[in-house]
Parts: C-alpha cells; structure tokens; sequence
C-alpha cells in the first residue's frame, strides 16, 4: 500500500508573497515615477525604445500580481504542495517480523539447521543482527 504525503508551505509563507507583491507593485509604480514615462533614454535595442518607467511599471505590477495570486492560492488550499514523498506501508505483521531481533534469529537458526546457510554466515548474520539498535 503506497501513502503519499505532501509537504506544504505555511500560511505565514503564503502572507509573505502576498505582502512581498504588494510591495513588488508598490517599487514599479514608485519607480515608473521616478524615471517618467518619456525619457529620452529608451531600452529598444535598435528597435521601438521602450521607456525605462514603463518597463519598470510592467516589471512590477506583473511579477507583484503572481507573487500576490501564488499567495492568495496557497492560503486557500492551506499551503502548495513543494515537496512529494510517496511512502510505502507494509503490513503490520511483515514490520514487527523485520524489527523483532529475536523472530530474525529464529530464522536464522532454522536456515543453519536445515543446511540452507553455512555455521560462519550464520554467526556473521546473528552478530549483525545482534548488533542493530533494538
């Protein structure tokens, strides 16, 4: 049975982009004044000039309005998914036969008896297991 488990961001996180756009919008506008619209120092690379305000204008309120939506939405589901981890559970009989020390050493026991492994693998399979935090 495979469990998945998803990772969220936190709601003080999602404040944080909404804040950090608003703040984002705030810098374009603010700039977009400072430098004008119509400066004669224009950012077109040989073709139309486009004004450093405006560029600044568009710059802000476009990456302010996805910072302040990706906020908005993670708030609404309760965070965004970052990270995915996909477990598996087994079952419970086959996790307490794995960790019981001493269910692992009777098998042990049964595969030296039966031939199966040899007198040195098995001493060197009941030190390790011996040897594991129980």
């Amino acid at each position: 049975m495979k469990r998945k488990t998803e990772i969220r961001s936190t709601r003080s996180g999602a404040m944080g982009n909404i804040v950090g756009g608003i703040l984002f919008i705030v810098f374009g506008i603010f700039a977009s004044s400072m430098l004008g619209f119509h400066d004669s120092m224009g950012m077109g690379f040989g073709g139309p000039s486009l004004s450093p305000g405006l560029f600044f204008m568009g710059f802000g309120l476009i990456g302010g309005t996805i910072s302040i939506l990706y906020g908005l939405f993670a708030l609404k589901r309760g965070g965004i998914a970052e990270h995915e981890i996909i477990t598996e559970t087994l079952p419970e009989q086959e996790t307490q036969a794995e960790g019981d020390p001493a269910e692992q050493l009777r098998k042990l026991k049964a595969l030296a008896d039966e031939g199966i492994i040899s007198e040195s693998e098995y001493a060197m399979k009941k030190r390790e297991i011996l040897n594991k935090k129980w």
